[in-house]
């Protein structure tokens, strides 16, 4: 009898082994070969188009002094579901000093248009410029970049500088 155990012991241990083998084997296999990206293909490569619609100054905080600065960014996008990117909008005034801005957007949609405002920042006399670079990272990576300027006649004093998107 205790023989007989012996024997059916090995015989039950070697389909055990095999199928260690097998699995292991297969587990080898998978990680070893490049899965499948949970991306959608797209017809063209991801983009970012960034245009400065338009950009003027006027009152729009109602103190009654035209030193607010409006623009209207279009940002348009290639074919997905989802987006994420960023945009640093600049506004470079006529000495030279630079108000830098980050802003971080989730969209759902291809065309968007945002609108900044630029509380109380055109108080001096000259050119002023805003800069946009905006860098796409999902659902892949790509950037641009645009300038416009305009001069407002002359500026008035008025309060903290402040920037407003909506």
């Amino acid at each position: 009898m205790t023989k007989t155990n012996k024997a059916n012991s090995g015989r039950s241990l070697r389909p055990r082994v095999v199928l260690f083998g097998v699995l292991f084997s297969l587990f080898f296999v998978m990680s070893t070969v490049s899965g499948v990206s949970a991306y959608p293909a797209y017809p063209t490569s991801p983009r970012i188009a960034v245009s400065i619609e338009t950009a003027y100054y006027t009152c729009l905080d109602g103190d009654g002094m035209e030193n607010d600065v409006f623009s209207v960014i279009k940002f348009e996008l290639s074919s997905s579901w989802i987006y994420e990117y960023y945009y640093w909008i600049t506004l470079e005034l006529p000495s030279g000093a630079s108000y830098c801005y980050e802003v971080h957007v989730f969209a759902w949609t291809d065309t968007i248009y945002l609108r900044n405002v630029f509380f109380d920042y055109a108080t001096e006399s000259g050119d002023y410029t805003i800069h946009v670079d905006a860098l796409l990272i999902s659902p892949y990576w790509d950037s641009d970049t645009v300038s416009h300027t305009f001069d407002p006649p002359g500026g008035s004093p008025g309060g903290e500088p402040t920037l407003v998107v909506y």
